[in-house]
């Protein structure tokens, strides 16, 4: 488990307060459809009190899965796309994001969540929003094995589509891939306790109903379910990789330093040297950037402590795939996406002093 907690700095940051902004209107995104599905769901059932036809379920099922698919889609190239506190707590727990930004993105999760249903309700004229709760003869903790599961499933989705650096190509179908698991998990849990894999859209029905009695069971379900998911797959494919492989950037380093030492003493200046010479190197790797990485430069620039350079390359890398996600798909208007030497152009577009270096050192690369 890797934490990084980041500085006021950083939850200052212009590029940090439009991704938390962007994960607020997603969130507006998914809610006021999702929620608005239920509403009218509610107002055809029979003044008796009959229940909601199994049809209800597919129509709120197919609501999630769209307004979740866009929400994503709308802001994986700002934020990230995570639309659900739980799924930044994942993030978090790997390392993936900051605290400080973690708490800003559930701030602006949490205010779109309540804006959408707030409007939602003025527009509908004062009808009832829906509210998670138990049904009769389950206890708390049947809900709560339900709610980890199913966030598990989620979690589980978003990191193999999208945090993973070596997702690849599949992050051009993570919007759809996560719609459609919470789309699945609404349908086998809708009729059971609500399917609450976002604790988000929890916090403004209860907040647009204000019953509180079960809120904590849809907090501490899925965040229990996020963390089991970010730590086995961070265990299990992210950690295992690369403590086996190689970053392009290791070979060329060790070479570096075989010509510029490390001291042989460990005294204090000695460590302060190292140290020195550490953010020297990550210094030097991140001024080969050209204004296209201005935003990853800047992120790595504020991290408290300073990553090391191959952590740095490794940041770079899997944000451009994050920036990737929604020009595959052609859903954005953006540009093409950056494909390998794409990113080396970009990357390395500068001559510097030693010319025949610099090429060793794209060489040595292998992007």
């Amino acid at each position: 488990m890797r934490i990084a907690i980041g500085n006021l700095k950083e939850a200052t940051h212009p590029d940090t307060l439009k991704a938390a902004f962007a994960e607020l209107v997603s969130m507006f995104i998914f809610v006021f459809p999702s929620e608005g599905c239920a509403i009218a769901l509610a107002n055809m059932m029979t003044s008796d009190g009959a229940a909601t036809p199994g049809g209800g379920f597919i129509a709120a099922a197919i609501s999630h899965a769209f307004s979740l698919f866009v929400a994503v889609s709308v802001s994986a190239n700002i934020s990230g796309g995570h639309v659900n506190p739980a799924v930044t707590f994942g993030a978090f727990l790997g390392g993936h994001i900051s605290l400080f930004k973690t708490i800003l993105y559930w701030i602006a999760q949490l205010l779109g969540s309540v804006t959408a249903l707030f409007l939602l309700k003025i527009a509908t004229g004062g009808l009832d929003t829906s509210s998670y709760a138990l049904r009769g003869g389950e206890t708390p903790w049947n809900a709560v094995i339900f709610m980890i599961v199913m966030t598990f499933q989620l979690v589980y989705t978003v990191y193999a589509t999208t945090i993973d650096p070596k997702s690849g190509d599949m992050e051009c179908i993570a919007p759809i891939s996560i719609g459609f698991v919470v789309g699945a998990n609404t349908l086998g849990g809708g009729g059971l306790y609500g399917a609450a894999m976002n604790p988000a859209m929890a916090f403004g029905q209860a907040v647009d109903s204000w019953k509180w009695n079960s809120q904590w069971i849809y907090w501490f379900g899925p965040f229990v379910g996020a963390a089991i998911a970010a730590l086995v797959y961070e265990a299990i494919f992210i950690s295992s990789r690369n403590a086996h492989e190689q970053l392009p950037t290791k070979d060329l380093w060790e070479e570096f330093e075989t010509l510029v030492p490390a001291p042989g003493c460990e005294c204090e200046k000695s460590k302060e040297y190292v140290l020195h010479f550490q953010k020297l190197k990550l210094f030097q790797f991140l001024m080969g950037f050209n204004e296209t990485y201005t935003q990853a430069r800047s992120q790595i620039l504020l991290m408290t402590p300073l990553p090391n350079v191959n952590q740095a390359y490794a940041m770079v890398i899997s944000d451009e795939s994050h920036k990737s996600v929604a020009s595959q798909a052609g859903i954005l208007g953006m540009s093409p996406a950056v494909n390998d030497k794409n990113l080396e152009i970009a990357m390395y577009a500068r001559n510097g002093p030693g010319g025949s270096n610099n090429q060793k050192f794209k060489k040595n690369f292998n992007l």
